[in-house]
Protein backbone atom coordinates (compact mmCIF):
# COMPACT_ATOMS: atom_id res chain seq x y z
CA UNK A 1 0.00 0.00 0.00
CA UNK A 2 2.88 2.36 0.68
CA UNK A 3 4.19 1.84 -2.83
CA UNK A 4 0.72 2.49 -4.26
CA UNK A 5 0.38 5.69 -2.22
CA UNK A 6 3.81 6.86 -3.34
CA UNK A 7 2.94 6.02 -6.96
CA UNK A 8 -0.25 8.11 -6.72
CA UNK A 9 1.67 11.13 -5.42
CA UNK A 10 4.56 10.83 -7.88
CA UNK A 11 2.18 10.20 -10.79
CA UNK A 12 0.17 13.29 -9.90
CA UNK A 13 3.33 15.40 -9.68
CA UNK A 14 4.58 14.01 -13.01
CA UNK A 15 1.32 14.80 -14.78
CA UNK A 16 0.21 18.07 -13.17
CA UNK A 17 3.34 19.34 -11.43
CA UNK A 18 3.77 20.29 -7.78
CA UNK A 19 1.41 23.24 -7.56
CA UNK A 20 -0.97 24.38 -4.82
CA UNK A 21 -4.60 23.63 -5.52
CA UNK A 22 -7.72 25.11 -3.95
CA UNK A 23 -9.24 21.65 -3.48
CA UNK A 24 -7.29 18.55 -2.46
CA UNK A 25 -8.38 16.51 -5.46
CA UNK A 26 -8.60 12.82 -6.19
CA UNK A 27 -4.90 12.05 -5.74
CA UNK A 28 -4.91 13.44 -2.20
CA UNK A 29 -8.01 11.46 -1.28
CA UNK A 30 -6.53 8.24 -2.69
CA UNK A 31 -3.34 8.83 -0.71
CA UNK A 32 -5.36 9.33 2.49
CA UNK A 33 -7.28 6.09 1.87
CA UNK A 34 -4.05 4.16 1.30
CA UNK A 35 -2.52 5.60 4.47
CA UNK A 36 -5.61 4.82 6.57
CA UNK A 37 -5.71 1.31 5.13
CA UNK A 38 -2.26 0.62 6.56
CA UNK A 39 -3.39 1.09 10.17
CA UNK A 40 -4.88 -2.43 10.52
CA UNK A 41 -1.81 -3.98 8.87
CA UNK A 42 0.56 -2.18 11.25
CA UNK A 43 -1.59 -3.12 14.25
CA UNK A 44 -1.72 -6.79 13.22
CA UNK A 45 2.00 -7.07 12.55
CA UNK A 46 2.77 -5.24 15.79
CA UNK A 47 0.72 -7.65 17.87
CA UNK A 48 2.13 -10.64 16.01
CA UNK A 49 5.78 -9.64 16.24
CA UNK A 50 5.74 -8.18 19.76
CA UNK A 51 5.31 -11.76 20.99
CA UNK A 52 7.96 -13.29 18.70
CA UNK A 53 10.70 -10.63 18.64
CA UNK A 54 9.88 -7.86 21.12
CA UNK A 55 13.09 -5.87 20.57
CA UNK A 56 12.79 -5.60 16.82
CA UNK A 57 9.04 -4.97 16.98
CA UNK A 58 9.57 -2.17 19.49
CA UNK A 59 12.12 -0.50 17.21
CA UNK A 60 9.65 -0.69 14.32
CA UNK A 61 6.89 0.86 16.46
CA UNK A 62 9.28 3.60 17.57
CA UNK A 63 9.94 4.50 13.93
CA UNK A 64 6.21 4.56 13.13
CA UNK A 65 5.53 6.71 16.21
CA UNK A 66 8.25 9.21 15.27
CA UNK A 67 6.92 9.48 11.70
CA UNK A 68 3.45 10.23 13.06
CA UNK A 69 4.85 12.76 15.54
CA UNK A 70 6.76 14.58 12.79
CA UNK A 71 3.70 14.68 10.54
CA UNK A 72 1.49 16.01 13.35
CA UNK A 73 4.12 18.65 14.10
CA UNK A 74 3.92 19.89 10.52
CA UNK A 75 0.19 20.54 10.79
CA UNK A 76 -0.64 23.60 12.86
CA UNK A 77 -4.10 25.18 12.87
CA UNK A 78 -5.11 23.15 9.82
CA UNK A 79 -2.24 24.57 7.75
CA UNK A 80 1.02 22.87 6.92
CA UNK A 81 4.21 24.31 8.36
CA UNK A 82 7.81 23.21 8.19
CA UNK A 83 9.07 21.28 11.19
CA UNK A 84 11.77 23.88 11.82
CA UNK A 85 9.29 26.71 12.43
CA UNK A 86 9.05 27.76 16.05
CA UNK A 87 5.65 28.38 17.59
CA UNK A 88 4.70 31.10 20.00
CA UNK A 89 2.09 30.39 22.67
CA UNK A 90 -1.44 29.80 21.32
CA UNK A 91 -0.14 28.35 18.04
CA UNK A 92 1.07 31.53 16.33
CA UNK A 93 3.95 30.81 13.97
CA UNK A 94 7.04 33.00 14.13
Amino acid sequence: MSVAALAVVLGHIAIFGAVREADEGTAAHLWQIFMAGQVPAVAYSSLKWLRRAPGQAQRFLDIVRECLRIERGRQVNGRRHFVTRKLRPFGRAT
